[in-house]
C-alpha cells in the first residue's frame, strides 16, 4: 500500500516529523497567553502603584540629566530606603509595581 505506515520503524519516522510542528504550536500558544496577559494587565494596579510610591519620593531629592535619566541625590530616601547616589533610566528601576523615573517624570518632572 502506497502511503501508509506498514512498520515500527515507518510509525516512529512519521512521529519524528510531526515534532517540529507540535513544538510550533506549543510556542505559538504560549506566545499568544502571554500577549493576553498583558492585553489585560489591569492599569489600575500601575496607576495605584505610582501613586503610592508617589507619595514615598521628595522631588529635591533627584535631578533630571539632559538624557533624560535620573540622579539621586547622596542623601536620597524613599520611604525609609537609601537611594543615595544612583543613575537611572526609564524600565530600569521598579519599586512596588511602579516604575520609578515614570513616577518622578510625573511627579517631579523638570
Amino acid at each position: 500500500m502506497s502511503g501508509s505506515i506498514d512498520t515500527p520503524l515507518d510509525r516512529r519516522c512519521a512521529e519524528k516529523s510531526m515534532l517540529p510542528r507540535n513544538i510550533f504550536r506549543l510556542l505559538v500558544y504560549f506566545a499568544v497567553a502571554a500577549y493576553l496577559s498583558f492585553a489585560n494587565a489591569d492599569p489600575t494596579e500601575e496607576s495605584r502603584a505610582g501613586v503610592a510610591l508617589a507619595g514615598k519620593i521628595k522631588c529635591e531629592d533627584f535631578r533630571k540629566n539632559p538624557d533624560g535619566t535620573w540622579t539621586s541625590r547622596a542623601d536620597a530616601k524613599i520611604g525609609s530606603n537609601s537611594f543615595s547616589n544612583l543613575t537611572f533610566e526609564s524600565k530600569r528601576v521598579t519599586i512596588g509595581g511602579a516604575d520609578l523615573a515614570t513616577v518622578l517624570d510625573r511627579k517631579c518632572g523638570h
